[in-house]
């Protein structure tokens, strides 16, 4: 005999209605005083952090490794003398209202930007055409005659002598101008790349190496050192570089080559160095008709890296003078297809 399934029915008198509506008038009332209670502490979020973007930046000091600069707030107008300052403000998006390049030139073309309200002024530039821009910061590189300038705004001096310090320096810059994640993204991305590049390489045959360009005077040649921009560059991607700063001989460092050595990374030498070395890679900093001259002395013809076709020929502006973080990427990308074209097809 199958079981029969009562119907539990719910019986409402009027004290149990008005005690649910009771009830349910108190939880609305929680609710709602929650939810002003969270809208008031947003706002007061909100508010602390409006006025704590509003507070003044106060006194602070940067230091390049070249020089220091002690300002208040964030620098609004600067001006640029110099290809570091130059690219390191084209990777931070900081449009200077002034800039001076290599002997007055324009903007370079690898740095990708159009700076269209930026007075470019010549080299060395005009006292006068400075104090009209009304600078108040200028960005000087530190091989610069900073005095002539120091009067009319503060003056923070920088030198890049290996890549490390290119990417120190625009971490500083950064700070400076309020751009410390462009910086950090930069640096972050640049890494990246030359980890990538090195694992890329992996235990390819060692290749010695060195980096060359007209010097100073006749007969002579400007070389690069291990601890230089564009040594250090070359250095990292797997080549045994040929002229390192702890090797040189007391000869190598007679006249101005100590200071040269000790503060630009670089000699000045005869080709007989270039010989005694006989890199395996030989990058030649200059235009088309320095290396025919070079291709004219029979010590030169003779050298390893000549017959067996292994000299490279690039931009000195990019590869010496800028040593900025942006060039620093393309010599990368530049020296890793000439060193290992088999691995990076494109430079």
């Amino acid at each position: 005999m199958a079981a029969k399934r009562g119907v539990l029915k719910a019986t409402w008198t009027p004290l149990a209605l008005l005690m649910a509506f009771v009830l349910l008038l108190a939880a609305c009332g929680t609710a709602t005083t929650a939810s002003a209670e969270a809208s008031e502490s947003a706002a007061a979020s909100e508010s602390a952090s409006e006025e704590a973007s509003a507070t003044p930046i106060g006194e602070r000091t940067f230091d390049t490794g070249s020089g220091s600069v002690t300002i208040t707030g964030i620098p609004e107008r600067p001006y640029a003398w110099g290809f570091e300052l130059i690219d390191i403000l084209s990777v931070l998006g900081v449009e200077p209202v002034g800039f001076t390049s290599r002997n007055g030139g324009p903007v370079p073309e690898y740095l990708g930007v159009d700076w269209s309200d930026a007075v470019q002024l010549g080299e060395p530039p005009a006292l006068e055409e400075v104090v009209a821009l009304d600078p108040d910061i200028i960005l000087s590189d530190a091989s610069n005659d900073n005095t002539a300038v120091e009067d009319i705004a503060p003056v923070l001096p920088v030198r890049a002598n290996s890549y490390q310090d290119a990417l120190d320096q625009l971490i500083t810059l950064g700070e400076m101008f309020g751009k410390e994640q462009e910086a950090q993204d930069f640096v972050d991305m640049f890494n990246e790349e030359l980890a990538d590049t090195q694992d890329q390489i992996g235990e390819q045959d060692p290749v010695t190496s060195m980096v060359v360009y007209p010097g100073a005077e006749p007969g002579v040649l400007g070389m690069w050192l291990d601890t230089s921009f564009t040594g250090s560059l070359i250095a990292a991607l797997g080549t045994d570089y040929a002229l390192k700063a702890d090797e040189l001989s007391g000869t190598d460092l007679e006249g101005d080559n100590a200071d040269r050595a000790t503060n630009l990374g670089l000699v000045q030498l005869g080709l007989e160095k270039v010989v005694q070395l006989d890199p395996d890679v030989i990058f030649v900093l200059g235009d088309e008709q320095f290396l025919i001259d070079l291709g004219q002395n029979p010590a030169w013809a003779a050298l390893q890296a000549v017959t067996g076709e292994r000299i490279y020929l690039f931009d000195r502006d990019k590869w010496s003078r800028a040593r900025g973080p942006v060039a620093a990427l393309e010599i990368v990308k530049e020296a890793r297809h000439a060193l290992y074209p088999e691995i990076f097809p494109e430079g």
